[in-house]
């Protein structure tokens, strides 16, 4: 039969084994009622030996780990995003220290006019806006 059906070689050559296969860990703790609310656990209630593990398997992963890549080209964040939401991001972050500029102005009027009349909601809506994206011409 292999004369009349020969095996093929692959397309593809075979996967990488997983770093984490065959890994036994010890119990990470041994009170049973604690391994049921493990994650609420601080990482010194955890058993030492089980600590050394993950730290190791940590190491593992990350030593085999690659960066994900387009074209060749290694894929690290904000550089491959558009250059226009780039500019709304930078636009955005800057609206942002505008206003928390202008929060901290009003929190220093607001303690200076303790005994002035309340002013109109609507004139100090308009007042906040003007100093925030400037006045209209």
């Amino acid at each position: 039969t292999e004369t009349a059906n020969p095996t093929r070689p692959p397309a593809r050559p075979p996967a990488r084994p997983p770093t984490c296969a065959g890994v036994t860990m010890v119990r990470p703790v041994s009170d049973e009622s604690a391994l049921k609310r493990l994650s609420e656990l601080p990482s010194d209630a955890l058993r030492p030996e089980f600590r050394a593990q993950v730290e190791s398997l940590r190491k593992r992963v990350f030593a085999a780990a690659r960066p994900k890549s387009l074209y060749g080209k290694p894929l690290n964040g904000a550089e491959q995003l558009p250059p226009a939401l780039n500019d709304i991001v930078e636009r955005s972050l800057s609206l942002h220290q505008r206003v928390l500029k202008f929060d901290a102005m009003l929190n220093i009027q607001a303690k200076a006019d303790v005994g002035a009349p309340a002013p109109s909601p609507v004139s100090t809506q308009l007042d906040r806006l003007a100093a925030v994206f400037g006045a209209r011409s």
